[in-house]
């Protein structure tokens, strides 16, 4: 068992090394969105894995929305700002669900992020999968 997780660690830090920046952004988004969907799931019996996985999301939009504001960043401006504005939703939502004490629902976090991914996959050159 060991060795397949070490076999499994070492793929994945091989293929880090190679992948292009839009194959990692979309990876990221993936992980974070499967630990929002288990941990709402069971946010009852482990409310600081839900929370845990909110603020990894939530910083994840941070970096973005930073990202998006800079002068250099090559993205048209009118994508630069709707990016800017989910990044400020997401926030918001995400604040949202962490005070609210209801039954988390985090799909429209997990679906926004989906189009993300769709977005970055899209872009992603051939050789960078």
């Amino acid at each position: 068992m060991a060795s397949i997780a070490a076999a499994s660690s070492a793929y994945h830090q091989a293929k880090r090394a190679i992948a292009g920046p839009r194959t990692i952004e979309a990876s990221a988004f993936e992980r974070i969105n499967g630990d929002l969907d288990r941990s709402a799931g069971n946010s009852e019996r482990n409310y600081p894995a839900f929370i845990e996985a909110l603020s990894r999301n939530a910083s994840l939009w941070t970096v973005l929305a930073a990202d998006v504001i800079r002068d250099e960043n090559a993205l048209p401006t009118e994508l630069r700002a709707k990016i800017f504005n989910l990044a400020i939703f997401v926030r918001k939502r995400t604040q949202h669900l962490m005070t609210s004490g209801s039954a988390p629902d985090v799909s429209i976090l997990t679906d926004i992020n989906r189009n993300i991914i769709s977005g970055l996959r899209s872009l992603a050159p051939r050789d960078d999968a």
